[in-house]
């Protein structure tokens, strides 16, 4: 296991400085069942901040609150971040 994913498992949160939308996706996918995508349109806005691990649905609105995208759920296990509006 990547030392940085056990931070974050062990703290019981994803911390974000300045990461790309995709690269945020691709951690927090780690920690819910189904899959987690994030549109191409979207991928290169940056994230920062600290984003709870047990609650990847709230973590997933906090992101929607801060960024210009909206979070598209297909199912409850299909799950995409899209470009708001």
């Amino acid at each position: 296991v990547p030392v940085a994913q056990a931070e974050d498992w062990l703290h019981g949160a994803l911390y974000a400085d300045g990461m790309r939308l995709d690269a945020f996706v691709e951690k927090l996918a780690r920690y819910r069942p189904g899959r987690l995508a994030c549109d191409p349109a979207v991928a290169a806005l940056r994230i920062s901040g600290s984003f709870p691990l047990d609650d990847t649905d709230r973590a997933l609105a906090a992101v929607a609150r801060t960024l210009p995208v909206r979070v598209e759920r297909h199912t409850r296990y299909w799950v995409v971040l899209r470009p708001a509006g």
